[in-house]
């Protein structure tokens, strides 16, 4: 959550305690909460419950049971002592995984139980919220990765200009909700790495090409565009074809055609719920020609937190690992509720039938 979400639901549960119910354990436990944000950044690190009052070794033992059966965990850290009364003397028990940890522990008169992401990456958390609340979601994040398994042979030299890693598609580094202050500077960016002189003999192919980035609301990049002449055909189709196999298609329409005077037309859609991909060639009035145009752009417009989430996850599907770690923790049937199309026999089958001819 970030600051201010977190001071609304603050206000919230403060009402909460004013409304008295044997139901309403914030009232019933006289329970205060806190929270501490990340450092230089407005989303929170941190989140405290406090009873007004120290938990006894008996509630101990069943706080510890009722919290390793519900938050996943990779490792449990005990702290406890007793006197020869069986009086707790010290209390703090550390219930962990990877990127969180919940802790309950007894400081200055007060029991305290503690949720905490321990990762120091704040957007991380972020996109782990996105994911946790949003199946679908996570559906696509899982589909993308097993289709990256699954890709042809790179060629390098378009993997380096036009990479689609785990089906997030980007050029010359630019990915689709990459913060930029404007679409020069965005542009600039993609100049650089196209034009980088170290690597004319790679690129140099590619050296024609025209871009044009669009950013939305949040100043994030939601439309690459770029432009070849109608000569260069022949590098716009090793395009699709580097690009068609690593990238995720749900919906699609394919028509190429050259005609007798040697006109060439393509107009190709390839898209998800996230991302789309298309080559057309319109015709120019001005030059009497056929350019062809290839865009690259977000589905959802102006949800710069979902793609730089999709970014998060999807540059390093090693985060992904937290979540079928914590599926088979909760029992979550993760194959079955992923599987890309239940009518085929294997992810390959499917994958082979989205992609198209």
């Amino acid at each position: 959550m970030t600051d201010e979400e977190a001071e609304e639901k603050k206000e919230e549960l403060e009402i909460c305690k004013l409304e008295e119910s044997s139901e309403n354990p914030i009232y019933k436990y006289s329970i205060s909460i806190e929270y501490d944000l990340f450092e230089r950044k407005d989303l929170v690190k941190r989140i405290r419950f406090m009873f007004p009052h120290e938990c006894s070794n008996k509630d101990s033992d069943f706080i510890l049971e009722y919290l390793t059966n519900r938050f996943y965990h990779e490792k449990i850290h005990k702290e406890i002592e007793t006197d020869s009364d069986g009086n707790l003397l010290k209390l703090k028990v550390d219930i962990f995984n990877y990127y969180y940890n919940c802790s309950f522990f007894n400081k200055e008169g007060n029991f305290i139980i503690q949720l905490e992401g321990i990762v120091a990456y704040p957007i991380l958390y972020k996109a782990f919220y996105l994911m946790g609340t949003d199946q679908h979601l996570k559906s696509f994040v899982h589909k993308s990765i097993m289709l990256s398994n699954y890709e042809a042979n790179k060629d390098e030299d378009l993997n380096d200009l036009f990479a689609i890693r785990n089906g997030l598609p980007s050029v010359c580094g630019m990915h689709l909700g990459f913060a930029a202050s404007s679409s020069s500077e965005a542009e600039q960016i993609i100049d650089d790495i196209l034009h980088d002189p170290d690597l004319y003999y790679q690129h140099k192919e590619y050296w024609d090409i025209s871009f044009e980035v669009m950013i939305d609301t949040s100043n994030r990049v939601d439309e690459i565009i770029m432009r070849l002449s109608e000569e260069d055909k022949d590098i716009a189709l090793k395009i699709l074809n580097h690009l068609k196999p690593r990238f995720l298609i749900e919906k699609a329409n394919y028509y190429i055609a050259e005609g007798m005077n040697g006109e060439f037309k393509i107009y190709v859609c390839m898209s998800n719920d996230y991302f789309s991909i298309k080559f057309d060639s319109p015709y120019n009035i001005s030059t009497g020609r056929r350019d062809i145009e290839i865009t690259i752009e977000t589905t959802e417009k102006d949800r710069g937190d979902l793609y730089e989430s999709l970014y998060v996850m999807l540059s390093d599907n090693t985060h992904y690992g937290f979540f079928k770690a914590a599926d088979v923790f909760y029992h979550y049937d993760s194959e079955n509720n992923y599987s890309p199309v239940g009518a085929y026999d294997s992810y390959e089958e499917a994958t082979e039938a989205f992609q198209g001819d």
